[in-house]
Parts: C-alpha cells; structure tokens; sequence
C-alpha cells in the first residue's frame, strides 16, 4: 500500500519559507535515465516500457544518446492508466553528459551551437572543446531549457567527469544524478573523483539550489549481474497530483521527490526549515529482495539504519541510528539535507550499504 509524502513547493524550501505541506495521494516511482537498441543499449523500446511497467513504475524516461525519445515510440495500449512515458534525450559528448527531461524538440550538441550562434547567445565562456568545463555544461543546460526541458547532469564521475566547478556557474542546471546504476559511473569515487555526495555538496555550499536524482542509465535487459548496467538500481519518488507527464515534470522541476538505490521512506516533510523523515522498513526489505539493486560494497560498515543530517561543506549537522530523524536548520547550516543509509554484512564478509536522498533545505538568509 502506497504512504503519504508531504513535500513543500521547491521554491519555498529554497526559501526556507514555512508551509503546512500538503498530503500526495500517492508516491509515484519512476526511472529518468535508460537506454534501448536506438542508441546503445541490447533491448528495443517496448521490451524496456514493458519492463518498468511490470515492475510497477509509474513514469519512464527514455535517453538514448542524442535522440530524443517520444512516447508514441511505445505501445501503451495494453499498460495501466497510472504509466506515462515522457520525452527525453541524453544530450552526449564524450564524457559530458546531460539528461534533457521533457524536451519537445529533436536536440543533439550540434542543434543547440547552431541555435545559441544564431541568436548571438552561445552562452557564457562556451567553447568548442569536447571535455568538461563550464562553457559545455552551462551551453548544454541553457540549450535544455530554450527548448522547454529540464537539464540534469549525468553521471559526474564517468571518466574525466563533470567536476562541481563546471556546474555551479551553468544555473539552467537544475538536478545532478547523486546515484547513477551503471558500474562505470563511480558515485562513491576513485582515484579522479570524489564521491558524487561531495560534488553535490561543494554545489550546495556554493550557494546553488540543485536537486539530487538516483537513476538506472540502463543498457543492459539481457545480459545480468554487477558488471552490466541492469534495470532496477535507482529511481525517484514523486509527489505529483496526478500520472501525467506535465504534473510529473513540474514536481521534479520544484524538487518534489526524494531519490533512492533501495532505501524507502513512508515520510518526508519540509517546513519551517525543517526536515522530517521516516523510514519504510517493509519496503526497504521488498527492495532489497528484488535483487536488482546494486550496493556500495566496502570493508567495513555498521549494520542497520542510520539518518546523518548533512550541511554546509558536507558537515555531519546530526544522526541517528533510528528509523527516523527531524532536523530544524540552524544559523550557519547553510543547508540541510538527508543521507538514509541501509547497511548490512552479506556472507563474503563486505557491507553492503543502500540509500535514500531527500532534497536539501536552503538556510534562509
């Protein structure tokens, strides 16, 4: 049975504005990052709607590379009324790469240099230069949004990566995927990066209201195991009134979801510059029984839940090893947000640690 979530409007969080919350009739789960045969992933188009249909999602982006993916694609004739599929590309080149959600235009790298030169706004500091810097992020996020889409990141740490320098001066870039399913995305870090979690905070600290989105980047529907990008791995919870396309865009434009690799939570409340959650255990372990998902393994860990409140420069602001936890934001937080981890130690001896993201909470200022 579905819960209720209780989420503010994202530009009352950023705000820190006060609001009694409204309840959602139901959450809405869905994946913003997949990939089918049309670019390169080994399943057509409707053996992957199929497959997140049957799997109880209620929306679907598909993002194949530079391809903008309509939901005619798709035979929805024999799917339930409370599944959409909703426009999107994932606008690539080479390791920069950007999730354009909702887009209504056939968008590629080359369309926007030719919009943006022909209308005399390129952008700030754009080059031409194939790699990560401000120019490409901030020309990417601003083509995404002339063309009535939402801009997210991909993957930060694939490769060379995106860097949190080059995204907090692109500010039509909205949301950066905290979570990516692919094994080559690196979201805990390596010898290039620091963990996604660190990036997101350096934007946060920097002043930049961005979203945190967990996703699939699935390609692979027949081969299976960690080493493929499987389905399953990471989606987004929403509080949107209605299964439509545009109720759903707007939610996540306004930051009205949570993120998660496993971890589900039956409440979720912003207010008075306060967040408030609880974790769904039942759920949790429904996840974790699906065996989709895809975990942070490491030497060491502490089994169970725990709840960190996280701010400013990534500062530990409080935590609990409960199942639920309420933070109120102090005089120099900065900002809040929440880290809901679940960990436990499989027969090889390793930890295993799943996770659920709330949105941050700005400091008033």
């Amino acid at each position: 049975m579905r819960k209720a979530i209780v989420l503010a409007l994202g530009a009352l969080l950023a705000a820190g504005a006060v609001e009694a919350g409204k309840p959602a009739s139901a959450w809405l789960r869905g994946n913003t990052h997949t990939h089918t045969t049309d670019s390169d992933g080994d399943a057509p188009v409707q053996q992957v709607v199929n497959w997140y249909h049957d799997q109880g999602y209620n929306f679907l982006l598909i993002t194949d590379h530079n391809r903008t993916s309509w939901p005619q694609k798709a035979d929805l004739n024999d799917k339930r009324s409370d599944f959409v599929l909703i426009p999107a590309n994932e606008i690539t080149e080479r390791y920069v790469h950007l999730t354009a959600a909702g887009i209504t235009d056939p968008l590629t790298p080359a369309s926007m240099r030719k919009a943006f030169e022909a209308n005399g706004t390129y952008g700030e500091g754009v080059t031409d230069q194939a790699k990560a810097n401000p120019g490409i992020v901030t020309l990417f996020g601003n083509g995404i949004v002339a063309t009535g889409g939402i801009a997210f990141i991909n993957h930060p740490n694939f490769v060379d990566g995106v860097q949190a320098a080059d995204i907090i001066p692109a500010k039509n870039v909205t949301h950066i995927e905290v979570f990516n399913g692919h094994p080559a995305c690196y979201n805990w870090g390596n010898d290039r990066h620091v963990s996604v979690g660190a990036k997101w905070d350096e934007i946060l600290s920097a002043g930049r209201l961005v979203y945190g989105v967990a996703a699939d980047d699935a390609h692979n529907y027949i081969k299976t195991g960690r080493r493929y990008a499987c389905p399953g791995r990471g989606w987004i919870m929403v509080d949107a009134p209605s299964v439509d396309a545009q109720s759903i865009l707007d939610a996540i434009a306004e930051g009205r979801f949570y993120a998660s690799s496993g971890v589900m939570l039956d409440r979720c409340v912003y207010g008075q510059n306060k967040i408030n959650v609880r974790i769904d255990q039942e759920a949790t372990q429904r996840e974790l029984g699906k065996g989709f998902l895809f975990a942070n393994i490491t030497d060491e860990g502490q089994e169970g839940y725990t709840i960190e409140a996280i701010g400013q420069n990534g500062k530990t602001l409080a935590k609990t090893e409960g199942t639920a936890l309420s933070y109120r934001l102090k005089p120099g937080d900065g900002y809040v947000r929440l880290l809901v981890t679940y960990c436990h130690r499989n027969d090889d001896g390793k930890y295993y640690s799943y996770y659920a993201w709330t949105q941050p909470v700005m400091e008033k200022k």
